[in-house]
């Protein structure tokens, strides 16, 4: 009979120990790294989706004031039917924003009357008139920038609280040429150089009949008067507001403004534009800073030049 054979188990105590602080603190290099590589790539397409929505929105608004001029004899809209001087309600009627609703039927805007820098009832731009990537502070810096309207400007340009009604601007008439002179003294001066371009913008607005501009008349213009409709802005990235005026009857004004203010934003640096016949582009920096020359030599705003 052979011997029994007892087999012991050995139990072997493998040493345990945990990160040393070298480890640890590679490991969260490599994740600072990651972070700081995958944010602004999140960043980014997150601005791009926005940059898309905004022009989507752009889109339908630029569909309907084309319908706009096929129901009025090819007129371009007004930015406002009620002249400035008129009750703030009027103008809150009279907006763009409300023209174009039987087409849009979003972001409509009414007025109680009270302007106390409180949000207006309707609570600001909404709707497709409302864009997500608006950035007020960099409104003001592109306002206030020596390119633009100069410092300081943006404390009693734009509107205090939420007096919004949208986040894009309907450009109107407003011409500086060879043969007009300009009547805003925010223009005087434009010679037609590469400094100091002259303008020519395409809309419909009010013509005034005295020189205190008390008494107005229509101004319409139509998409015939436009050289070449591709070539010029209509609709762009900037704001229509209520801002005070307390020489107009009602101590307040509804206008709206397109151009140098959004030239540090909203989208990456630039803004979504809509052209007269109707496609966008998207244009980096200062819209208005773009230049292009007549045959006379004289130089023009190139996105505000109809009649070249």
């Amino acid at each position: 009979m052979f011997p029994t054979t007892r087999i012991i188990p050995c139990h072997r105590t493998l040493p345990r120990h945990g990160f040393t602080l070298i480890e640890l603190l590679i490991v969260i290099a490599i994740i600072a790294l990651l972070t700081a590589i995958l944010f602004p790539i999140f960043a980014s397409a997150r601005d791009k989706a926005r940059s898309v929505s905004c022009l989507s929105n752009q889109k339908q608004i630029a569909l309907a004031t084309l319908q706009y001029g096929q129901d009025y004899d090819d007129t371009l809209l007004m930015v406002n039917t009620f002249f400035f001087r008129e009750t703030i309600e009027n103008q809150m009627r009279g907006t763009w924003v409300n023209t174009l609703q039987p087409y849009v039927k979003s972001g409509a805007q009414t007025s109680n009357g009270t302007y106390n820098g409180d949000p207006p009832p309707s609570g600001g731009a909404e709707g497709i008139f409302k864009c997500e990537s608006f950035n007020e502070d960099l409104l003001k810096k592109g306002v206030d920038s020596p390119n633009c309207l100069g410092r300081g400007a943006s404390a009693v340009r734009l509107p205090p609280g939420n007096w919004y009604l949208a986040h894009y601007a309907l450009d109107f008439k407003l011409e500086c040429t060879t043969t007009v002179k300009c009547t805003n003294s925010g223009y005087n001066g434009r010679t037609g150089s590469e400094t100091k371009p002259f303008f020519n913008r395409a809309g419909s607005y009010f013509s005034c009949l005295d020189m205190a501009c008390t008494r107005t008349e229509p101004a319409i213009m139509t998409f015939g008067d436009v050289k070449e409709v591709a070539r010029y802005i209509y609709i762009g990235e900037g704001f229509t507001e209520v801002f005070p005026f307390p020489a107009f009857v009602s101590g307040k004004a509804m206008e709206g403004d397109l151009g140098c203010g959004t030239q540090f934003g909203p989208h990456n640096g630039g803004g979504n534009y809509i052209f007269l016949d109707g496609h966008a582009k998207w244009i980096k920096g200062n819209v208005e800073g773009y230049l292009i020359q007549d045959d006379a030599g004289a130089w023009y705003e190139k996105y505000f030049a109809y009649h070249l």
